[in-house]
């Protein structure tokens, strides 16, 4: 694992690191999905259905500030449990991730995107408890 959360009450951190933008990416999902769900995601999985996410920015950092927030969304609207994604694509400044829907119960943790600062293989990423507040 790549990732570390550290809780405490009303937000949830992650340290993520990983060598090159895509694993990092990667693994920042994962953490996310972790932090969501209070635990790692299942082994072999069947997944018959996959939530579509598209988001872009200048940097890694930017990239996950736009793309977090819909991908929280998800979790809680989402019957079952969002896994991470295997097919990213990735263009100028964008990318797409399809994240494979498992059939199983959960219970996801309400949490919103705070703040994702980032640079250089490394990013912190830092959720609060409820929905975002506009």
């Amino acid at each position: 694992m790549s990732y570390a959360l550290k809780q405490s009450p009303g937000r949830v951190e992650a340290e993520v690191a990983a060598e090159g933008g895509q694993a990092l990416l990667r693994e920042a999902f994962r953490a996310t999905l972790h932090a969501v769900y209070g635990s790692e995601e299942p082994g072999q999985i069947v997944a018959p259905r996959v939530v579509p996410i598209q988001g872009g920015g200048a940097d890694d950092a930017a990239v996950l500030s736009d793309l977090l927030p819909e991908l929280l969304a998800f979790t809680g609207s989402t019957d079952g449990r969002l896994c991470s994604p295997r097919w990213m694509a990735f263009d100028d400044r964008r990318v797409t991730a399809t994240f494979p829907v498992a059939e199983i119960a959960v219970a996801p943790r309400s949490l919103h995107l705070v703040r994702s600062v980032g640079k250089g293989g490394r990013v912190q990423l830092v959720f609060g408890d409820g929905p975002a507040v506009n």
